[in-house]
């Protein structure tokens, strides 16, 4: 039997129009907003449903994106945006997650970091550079394949260089393969203590190809890992609280499958920072198939590392991360087999793949994993996850030829900063709208910043740019109910209702003249009778008599996809109509012509073809109903 389509509001959705309808609620409510109203997490949606890469950026229906700079444009202080951007790591400026820096690694060779000045401009609902500048590596022999790295604790940004060493340098230590501390807010390499004068890389954490590191909440203990095969798992333990320049390296040895303890290091002298990787293996140390990443859940306090050729995230608890020698509680998180993911369309069991990379927490601990390899999704495997019990979602689909990379997040966790790296240039032949309804390109590099519809362009429950009091839209079977109310200005010429699905722009599907008789405000309703599979938006756009345009908020209603196909469009002889599962016995296929008169009635059971030879060219209605109305859509015939 044919699924009826069901209105897919969220309760959230509900109240947001009931407020929008009557406003005087606003104020008893007031209290509870905060708790109620903007509680929903940037981990709150619904899975993408799993499938392979093409030629756009794709995210749930509930979450939106903005560009913020992609390869090549111009920075304010000269040059433009290298290739390959990687890490994004945002550092707000006295806490604020308004307000800060945005460090973008550059993982080629020679490699680069950029610092963004950036801060949220609340009124419009947008991100805004305000400066843009490379930082200059010059005093510490350049830079390589700047590819992970964190935001310390204290305010600083960690590029890793997950470079084979180069050359010895005059100094005693090789050029690359370290990690280099930046200052962002003067774009500059930080003068460690001791060793070179005016900047240093970060010598004595040891020379490998570095991914990334982690600082722990006691800011003295770091964790790294190697991106190589063999590739290692470090600690560094600093000797004072905030300073990385001086301080003990480890390595890890699993002693069974779930213990193990950390190998004490050389890394004093030139020579032996420049040995780590040969002292490691000599040390017996336990190798792995290139780590990627290594993060510290908010929550347990445990060690995460993802280790790309295994497609597996191992953790474990590491006993004194200050004075301590063992680990214990090794195991796989997550990784290495299939798990059922609940999509809009249905659950399937899906595999996890390979390739998993870039990690990062939430405050709620979830964990987003970025994958390069296998379908190059964004999964979040939220907070309580197990292996025999399973929480894991696709959040993000990235484009042809691309992965995602670096993701961090803003304070509050509204906002989400990361980079697609190296899509293919054959994707502008498609475009994806973005929070403010440009069309976008995926076939450069690019950094996003990604949220919530409501924190991040004119969607959401904030302030109304028309005269309107308020919007709001309604699934009723297979069409929209859409309503506002305006003041009804003077000067106001045109209400135009228009609306966007996931594949479209912005398109009219209605307009009238004000009510000009009303000396107060005026209700407006209307219908869309064609609303698209997935999410429709909506908004009113009030024309001026001088042209001036004015715009309302958005409102969303989401439409299950159609369980059956209808071609061609126009038609001229024969319309075909193929229905995806079983079809009611009582199910029948109607069309009316402009005039309101039903011009074919007839019952259909399986595929069927509908001879419209014999009527006048023209546009018609063709509704197909099981019970309720189930498709509905107008029709050309020439």
């Amino acid at each position: 039997m044919i699924s009826i389509i069901s209105f897919g509001f969220s309760f959230k959705e509900y109240f947001l129009n009931l407020m929008r309808t009557f406003p005087f609620l606003l104020l008893a409510m007031l209290p509870l907003l905060p708790s109620f109203l903007f509680s929903q997490h940037i981990s709150d949606f619904t899975s993408l449903e799993p499938g392979n890469q093409d030629s756009d950026f794709h995210l749930p229906s509930t979450h939106t994106f903005q560009y913020l700079i992609e390869t090549g444009e111009p920075l304010t202080a000269g040059g433009t945006l290298p290739d390959r951007c990687d890490f994004t790591g945002y550092v707000p400026i006295n806490g604020s997650s308004k307000q800060g820096y945005l460090s973008i690694n550059s993982e080629d060779v020679p490699g680069g970091v950029t610092i963004l000045d950036i801060e949220f401009d609340s009124s419009l609902q947008s991100w805004n550079i305000s400066a843009s500048e490379a930082v200059d590596f010059s005093l510490v022999y350049g830079t390589q394949k700047n590819c992970s790295g964190t935001v310390t604790p204290w305010g600083t940004v960690i590029s890793c260089e997950e470079s084979l060493p180069g050359a010895t340098a005059a100094s005693g230590f090789k050029s690359f393969g370290w990690p280099i501390e930046i200052d962002p807010a003067t774009r500059s390499v930080i003068d460690q203590t001791g060793d070179l004068a005016g900047a240093d890389k970060l010598w004595h954490m040891g020379n490998f190809k570095h991914e990334n590191v982690v600082i722990a909440p006691n800011h003295r203990t770091a964790y790294g890992g190697e991106d190589n095969m063999p590739g290692y798992l470090y600690r560094y333990v600093a000797n004072t609280s905030g300073d990385l320049s001086m301080g003990a390296l480890y390595v890890l040895k699993l002693n069974t499958a779930t213990d193990g303890v950390w190998l004490l290091l050389n890394n004093t002298t030139p020579a032996e920072c420049n040995s780590t990787k040969v002292q490691a293996t000599n040390a017996g140390a336990t190798p792995f198939n290139a780590i990627e990443d290594v993060e510290i859940s908010p929550k347990d306090g445990k060690i995460y590392f993802s280790v790309k050729g295994d497609g597996k995230v191992y953790r474990f608890t590491d006993v004194d991360p200050l004075s301590g020698t063992t680990i214990t509680d090794f195991e796989t998180y997550v990784g290495g087999m299939s798990y059922p993911i609940t999509s809009l369309t249905g659950t399937v069991n899906h595999p996890w793949g390979n390739g998993n990379d870039n990690l990062a927490f939430d405050d709620k601990g979830n964990l987003w994993v970025c994958q390069d390899g296998g379908k190059n999704y964004i999964w979040v495997v939220e907070d309580g996850h197990t292996q025999a019990v399973p929480k894991v979602k696709i959040f993000g689909k990235t484009p042809n030829g691309a992965e995602p990379t670096g993701i961090t997040f803003s304070p509050d966790y509204k906002y989400l900063f990361m980079s697609v790296m190296h899509p293919d240039a054959a994707n502008s032949a498609t475009t994806v709208l973005d929070a403010f309804s440009i069309p976008r390109t995926f076939d450069e590099d690019v950094v996003l910043v990604i949220s919530l519809l409501e924190n991040l362009g004119p969607y959401g429950f904030g302030p109304l740019n028309i005269h309107s009091q308020n919007i709001w839209a309604k699934r009723e079977n297979n069409y929209v109910d859409i309503g506002w109310s305006a003041e009804n200005p003077e000067t106001a010429q045109w209400y135009v209702i228009e609306r966007k699905s996931e594949h479209t722009d912005w398109r009219e599907i209605f307009r009238t003249a004000p009510n000009v008789s009303a000396n107060s405000t005026s209700n407006y309703k209307t219908k869309d009778l064609s609303p698209q599979p997935g999410s429709n938006y909506y908004r009113v756009k009030e024309v001026e008599e001088s042209g001036a345009e004015r715009f309302s908020s958005v409102v969303e209603v989401f439409i299950e996809p159609r369980q059956i196909q209808l071609f061609p469009n126009p038609a001229q002889s024969s319309i075909y109509i193929e229905p995806l599962g079983m079809l009611d016995k009582e199910t029948t296929v109607e069309m009316i012509d402009v005039s309101g008169k039903q011009v074919l009635s007839q019952n259909m059971y399986q595929k069927t073809q509908i001879d419209v030879e014999h009527l006048p060219p023209g546009l018609y209605l063709i509704i197909i109903k099981s019970n309720k109305i189930i498709y509905q859509d107008k029709w050309v015939i020439r």
